[in-house]
């Protein structure tokens, strides 16, 4: 694919004003010029972030910088002027549901990106909306609370502000009462709508994180951190009604006083966690400001296909398990020890201690028979496994005429499949119960 240079001031934020986006296919390369790289001592100007997390292998040509993408896509901020737009090299038709299924947690970059939101919770994004809801409220928590005028009405002996004739006489008069007045003033308070929103936020997100369990220290730190910017609001209620969703403030329609605009981020993040929207990592949108998300597709690829087989395994029957290679699954890779281990992708374990089918996943697009290095590799697992059939898994290419399960050929009686997945297709959920069905069927059928 050909790299495209446009300019990207809607897409990311960033100090310069007309950063450029250059466009192009994950594991394919890109040229940018060595002079936007560098600062003004002439040293290679690089975002941390990417330099330490190898997201491109980078090559000096001719006064040009080659940059090689590897297996990761989204927006990538190489610095203010310079961002990287790598796109999936085989079409994906709901990358959104991909995530939802895998579980995958993206990693982000410090740059800031809009993204549009859609109505489909994604709770495997659960801990980076937390994280991101804890620095926008940090952020609050440094500079002040918004404090808001409200007009408040009392009845009094003592009155302040202003005596509401009319409601004196109706309300006092009319019953004889002659000793107090309605009076109405304006006092500042914490407790206004966009307070109310945050506090929720908070709520709501720290109740998930407390269901789905705390097993990790980064989650535990997440608990704490929330739990004390829950007490910066202690002086606000806690709304389950969220008649603050119809606010303007609080819906963007106003604007936020300008001594507390760093109240708009934070805000609109919140808004997207209380009617629990999803972060739509396809589309540039206005829906919430959000740092750069960057997917691992290899790791999606290989999470997707196995969570699909193990919601399917209770509906396939006969008693199997699936497991990952690299956890449950695992084996050593000679039968004496000391060895190192062998880790399929995909295992599938029946009873017995049988393994009838091992699946090894690979992120890359085929024209006829898997790649030698991809078969030689199956072929070694199925040896350590004893086991009869082993699978490719590859994503379908675009206008790829090959698709489903074919059999590649056969060693002794060891068989060596190949699965095309469109990820493509109109109907995900249909072709992921037909790839289901063909792995099941494969384990349930003998070897010829």
């Amino acid at each position: 694919m050909e790299d495209v240079a446009l300019p990207a001031e809607q897409l990311v934020h960033s100090p310069a004003k007309h950063p450029i986006v250059y466009r192009v296919r994950e594991y394919d390369s890109v040229d940018v010029p060595l002079s936007d790289l560098l600062n003004p001592k002439g040293r290679l100007r690089l975002n941390p972030d990417v330099e330490s997390k190898g997201y491109f292998t980078i090559q000096l040509t001719k006064g040009l910088v080659r940059l090689q993408a590897r297996g990761y896509v989204g927006l990538i901020p190489l610095n203010d002027r310079v961002v990287i737009d790598v796109r999936p090299r085989v079409p994906v038709g709901n990358l959104g549901h991909l995530l939802r299924v895998s579980g995958y947690v993206p990693s982000s970059l410090h740059a800031e990106r809009p993204y549009a939101t859609d109505s489909t919770w994604n709770e495997s994004l659960l801990d980076l909306l937390a994280g991101w809801l804890v620095a926008r409220v940090d952020i609050i928590a440094s500079e002040g609370l918004l404090r808001l005028y409200e007009q408040r009405e009392e009845t009094t002996s003592f009155p302040r502000g202003r005596v509401l004739a009319d409601a004196t006489l109706t309300r006092l008069r009319s019953r004889g009462v002659r000793h107090q007045a309605v009076s109405s003033w304006f006092a500042r308070t914490a407790d206004n709508p966009a307070n109310r929103c945050l506090k929720y936020a908070i709520w709501f997100i720290a109740g998930r994180l407390a269901f789905l369990g705390s097993r990790t220290a980064s989650r535990r730190l997440l608990l704490q951190r929330l739990g004390a910017l829950y007490e910066l609001f202690s002086s606000v209620p806690l709304d389950h009604s969220l008649s603050f969703l119809s606010d303007p403030l609080v819906t963007g329609a106003r604007e936020t006083p300008s001594l507390r605009r760093y109240y708009r981020p934070a805000l609109d993040l919140a808004v997207a966690i209380v009617r629990r929207y999803a972060v739509n990592v396809e589309v540039t949108g206005r829906g919430v400001d959000l740092p750069s998300m960057v997917l691992n597709m290899d790791s999606i690829f290989e999470d997707y296909l196995r969570n699909t087989l193990q919601a399917e395994a209770g509906r396939a029957g006969g008693g199997i398990d699936v497991l990952d290679g690299n956890a449950a699954g695992k084996k050593p890779l000679f039968d004496d020890p000391p060895s190192e281990g062998a880790t399929p992708d995909i295992v599938f374990h029946a009873a017995g201690h049988r393994w009838p089918l091992l699946i090894e996943v690979k992120n890359v697009p085929v024209n006829g028979n898997s790649s030698r290095g991809a078969i030689e590799q199956a072929v070694t697992y199925a040896a350590v496994y004893r086991c009869n059939r082993v699978v490719l898994a590859h994503p379908r290419a675009r206008n790829q005429d090959i698709a489903g399960l074919r059999l590649q050929g056969r060693i002794n009686e060891l068989e060596v499949y190949q699965y095309v997945f469109d990820l493509e297709a109109a109907d995900l959920l249909t072709e992921e119960r037909t790839f289901a069905d063909a792995m099941f069927d494969l384990c349930g059928t003998d070897s010829s």
